[in-house]
């Protein structure tokens, strides 16, 4: 009997515990569904090789919760963590000159904006030299189109943009415009459970 009572007591307690949690953003226990989720939105993130040569330092999805950044510059930004990448720099009053060449990160919490876990969910580039699937910033829309179709991503025309998207991950290669220089952009579909609004 003692044995029944005393699994009883802990099963209430790790459920308490878990109910408790879930209102609790800062909570790092072990849920099996956080675990699950992760797993399967890992799953679908497009590979860093799959389609050519990328030379990024960091891909979309990686999972960055215990990177170092100490040789990154962090940009100020609402809503998570934004980095540029190794070696670029911001002008004197910590912003991105507008036609400048860089790469730039955003860190989230992954596969949920409230998760414990943080990937890079954004990459923007804008540097000629950084490669994605062979492609760069100079390619044309046309190679940039027939390489993501190749590949099995749905392209969407938008004004000076292209747009390939699959599973959630959308790759697009803009036009240079009064608003800045030609650019790639990599974004990952993260989900907002708890709605936060920044």
């Amino acid at each position: 009997m003692k044995k029944i009572t005393c699994l009883l007591l802990l099963v209430s307690v790790i459920f308490l515990s878990l109910c408790s949690c879930s209102a609790d953003p800062s909570c790092q226990i072990f849920r099996p569904i956080d675990f699950i989720e992760e797993k399967i939105a890992r799953s679908k993130l497009p590979g860093r090789e799959e389609g050519g040569e990328t030379t990024l330092e960091l891909w979309i999805g990686e999972d960055v919760t215990d990177f170092d950044w100490s040789d990154y510059e962090y940009i100020p930004t609402e809503g998570g963590n934004r980095y540029l990448g190794k070696g670029y720099k911001t002008d004197e009053n910590q912003e991105i000159p507008v036609f400048s060449h860089y790469v730039l990160y955003d860190i989230s919490g992954f596969p949920d904006l409230m998760s414990s876990k943080k990937a890079v969910s954004n990459i923007l580039i804008t540097d000629p030299q950084v490669k994605v699937y062979g492609l760069t910033v100079e390619s044309s829309i046309d190679e940039f189109a027939e390489l993501f179709r190749s590949l099995g991503y749905e392209i969407e025309f938008l004004n000076k943009t292209v747009v390939a998207e699959k599973d959630g991950t959308k790759f697009s290669l803009r036009e240079e415009s009064e608003y800045g220089p030609r650019s790639i952009q990599i974004r990952t579909e993260i989900t907002n459970k708890k709605g936060i609004h920044y």
